[in-house]
């Protein structure tokens, strides 16, 4: 049997879950299922946008960075502006062997939720068993990388 959990909500919160007259626990549910259906299509939409050594540098960047909802709209430019800094204030694109400005470029065009699925990937590597393993093994597969030309 799974453990119970409790939840506290706001009233705005609880107020957006009844929005379709449906019980708490129903809709909770959908949601999730909504939101992992969600990330999913966006890890299928980066899937080989990026070299391996790209998103070791964005995993790198992006190391101890929090995600901010209420910025989710501006999400490209701010990945873009992070590899920026990263490059130029630590030396990431040296480090990464990777052109830092073509790589905040190529952050920039990302759609926001295209953005958003990079720091959850980033999140994925630095949360789960992946980040006492070889770096480039495991970022590749958890970015499903493109082969470098």
């Amino acid at each position: 049997m799974l453990p119970t959990k409790s939840l506290r909500l706001s009233h705005t919160d609880l107020a957006w879950l009844s929005r379709y007259g449906q019980a708490f626990s129903g809709q909770i549910r959908e949601d999730l299922v909504v939101l992992k259906e969600a990330v999913r299509h966006g890890e299928s939409a980066i899937a080989e946008k990026f070299t391996v050594a790209e998103a070791c540098l964005l995993c790198d960047v992006l190391n101890g960075h929090l995600f901010a909802p209420q910025f989710f709209t501006s999400l490209p430019q701010m990945l873009a502006a992070e590899v920026e800094d990263g490059c130029r204030l630590d030396g990431l694109a040296k480090k990464w062997d990777v052109d830092g400005p073509s790589l905040a470029a190529k952050c920039a065009s990302l759609t926001p939720w295209e953005a958003y699925t990079v720091h959850h990937l980033v999140r994925i590597f630095w949360t789960g068993p992946y980040h006492d393993s070889d770096i480039k093994s495991a970022v590749a597969k958890i970015f499903r990388c493109a082969v470098a030309q």
